[in-house]
Protein backbone atom coordinates (compact mmCIF):
# COMPACT_ATOMS: atom_id res chain seq x y z
CA UNK A 1 0.00 0.00 0.00
CA UNK A 2 0.84 3.53 -0.28
CA UNK A 3 -0.85 7.11 0.14
CA UNK A 4 -1.88 9.15 -2.60
CA UNK A 5 -2.02 12.87 -2.09
CA UNK A 6 -3.52 14.27 -5.14
CA UNK A 7 -2.42 18.07 -4.13
CA UNK A 8 1.13 17.37 -4.01
CA UNK A 9 1.19 15.91 -7.23
CA UNK A 10 -0.55 18.06 -9.19
CA UNK A 11 1.55 21.15 -7.98
CA UNK A 12 4.35 19.24 -9.88
CA UNK A 13 2.30 19.52 -13.16
CA UNK A 14 2.67 22.48 -15.08
CA UNK A 15 1.33 21.60 -18.20
CA UNK A 16 -2.62 22.47 -18.70
CA UNK A 17 -4.02 19.37 -20.38
CA UNK A 18 -1.69 16.83 -18.39
CA UNK A 19 -3.02 12.98 -17.28
CA UNK A 20 -1.34 11.09 -14.57
CA UNK A 21 -2.06 7.49 -13.55
CA UNK A 22 -2.02 7.56 -9.33
CA UNK A 23 -3.50 4.15 -9.19
CA UNK A 24 -4.65 0.60 -10.13
CA UNK A 25 -8.41 -0.59 -8.53
CA UNK A 26 -8.86 -4.15 -9.92
CA UNK A 27 -9.37 -3.81 -13.64
CA UNK A 28 -9.90 0.07 -13.71
CA UNK A 29 -6.88 2.70 -13.55
CA UNK A 30 -7.61 6.14 -11.34
CA UNK A 31 -6.01 9.74 -12.90
CA UNK A 32 -5.47 12.52 -11.98
CA UNK A 33 -5.89 15.11 -14.56
CA UNK A 34 -4.80 19.11 -14.63
CA UNK A 35 -7.05 20.64 -17.36
CA UNK A 36 -7.36 24.39 -18.39
CA UNK A 37 -8.63 25.76 -21.43
CA UNK A 38 -10.61 23.87 -24.32
CA UNK A 39 -10.23 20.04 -25.20
CA UNK A 40 -11.12 18.81 -28.75
CA UNK A 41 -14.13 16.68 -29.89
CA UNK A 42 -13.47 13.22 -29.17
CA UNK A 43 -14.93 9.44 -28.52
CA UNK A 44 -14.20 6.51 -26.88
CA UNK A 45 -16.00 3.80 -28.23
CA UNK A 46 -15.69 0.78 -26.07
CA UNK A 47 -14.89 2.10 -22.59
CA UNK A 48 -16.80 4.62 -20.25
CA UNK A 49 -14.86 7.46 -18.75
CA UNK A 50 -15.84 9.04 -15.22
CA UNK A 51 -14.90 12.56 -14.45
CA UNK A 52 -14.64 13.85 -10.84
CA UNK A 53 -13.85 17.11 -9.83
CA UNK A 54 -11.60 17.95 -7.26
CA UNK A 55 -10.77 21.57 -7.78
CA UNK A 56 -12.00 24.22 -9.77
CA UNK A 57 -14.67 23.55 -12.75
CA UNK A 58 -15.20 21.42 -15.29
CA UNK A 59 -17.75 21.48 -18.26
CA UNK A 60 -18.55 18.35 -20.04
CA UNK A 61 -20.46 18.84 -23.61
CA UNK A 62 -21.89 16.21 -25.60
CA UNK A 63 -23.78 17.15 -28.71
CA UNK A 64 -27.47 17.12 -26.94
CA UNK A 65 -26.17 18.67 -23.51
CA UNK A 66 -24.24 20.75 -21.55
CA UNK A 67 -22.88 19.69 -17.96
CA UNK A 68 -21.16 21.95 -15.53
CA UNK A 69 -19.22 19.99 -12.53
CA UNK A 70 -18.60 22.27 -9.48
CA UNK A 71 -16.16 20.98 -6.96
CA UNK A 72 -17.12 17.54 -5.40
CA UNK A 73 -19.31 16.58 -8.63
CA UNK A 74 -18.88 14.12 -11.03
CA UNK A 75 -20.22 12.36 -14.38
CA UNK A 76 -20.19 9.26 -15.87
CA UNK A 77 -19.60 10.13 -20.07
CA UNK A 78 -21.06 6.67 -22.10
CA UNK A 79 -18.56 4.76 -24.37
CA UNK A 80 -19.97 5.97 -27.72
CA UNK A 81 -20.83 9.15 -26.75
CA UNK A 82 -18.90 12.04 -28.86
CA UNK A 83 -17.93 15.13 -26.17
CA UNK A 84 -15.65 17.36 -24.86
CA UNK A 85 -14.29 19.10 -21.83
CA UNK A 86 -13.12 22.50 -20.92
CA UNK A 87 -12.45 24.70 -18.04
CA UNK A 88 -12.01 28.48 -17.15
CA UNK A 89 -9.70 27.77 -14.39
CA UNK A 90 -6.94 24.93 -13.61
CA UNK A 91 -9.12 22.42 -12.89
CA UNK A 92 -7.88 19.04 -10.74
CA UNK A 93 -10.08 15.84 -11.74
CA UNK A 94 -10.00 12.26 -10.85
CA UNK A 95 -10.85 10.09 -13.81
CA UNK A 96 -11.62 6.79 -13.39
CA UNK A 97 -11.16 4.40 -16.57
CA UNK A 98 -9.82 0.97 -17.86
CA UNK A 99 -6.38 1.00 -18.47
CA UNK A 100 -6.26 0.72 -22.25
CA UNK A 101 -8.33 4.16 -22.59
CA UNK A 102 -6.90 6.68 -24.55
CA UNK A 103 -6.91 10.00 -23.14
CA UNK A 104 -7.44 11.46 -26.47
CA UNK A 105 -9.65 9.47 -27.76
CA UNK A 106 -10.36 6.61 -30.54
Amino acid sequence: MEKVNVFEIADRIKEKWKVVDIANVNESIIRLSVLEGDFHWHVHKEVDEFFFVIEGGLCVETRDKIFNLARGEGIVVSKGVEHKTSSRMRTLTLLVEKPALKPRGD
